[in-house]
């Protein structure tokens, strides 16, 4: 059993109401934007039917797997040594 069933409505709904300040803070602070407005079910499915899509597009794959041995091509020129802090300078 949920713990948040033991909680009177009124608590309840604060709760979700901090929540949702807190979500709206974060998005404001780190990404400049607001909460999308809620959706449906089945505006959800379309939008998460549409992501997979776009995921799967061709030319979106070729430019990972082209970053990706720009990334290996780096690691491998650029070793990481776990020795040097961020700095690069040894301990």
């Amino acid at each position: 059993m949920s713990s948040l069933r033991v909680f009177p409505t009124q608590v309840r709904k604060a709760l979700a109401d901090i929540n949702v300040q807190k979500w709206r803070a974060l998005l404001l602070n780190c990404f400049g934007c607001e909460p999308a407005p809620p959706l449906t079910l089945e505006q959800a499915r379309k939008l998460a039917i549409d992501m997979v899509d776009a995921m799967q597009d061709e030319q979106l794959l070729k430019q990972v797997r082209f970053l990706y041995r720009v990334y290996e091509y780096i690691h491998v020129c650029f070793p990481w040594n776990p020795d040097l802090d961020q700095s690069g300078v040894s301990e």
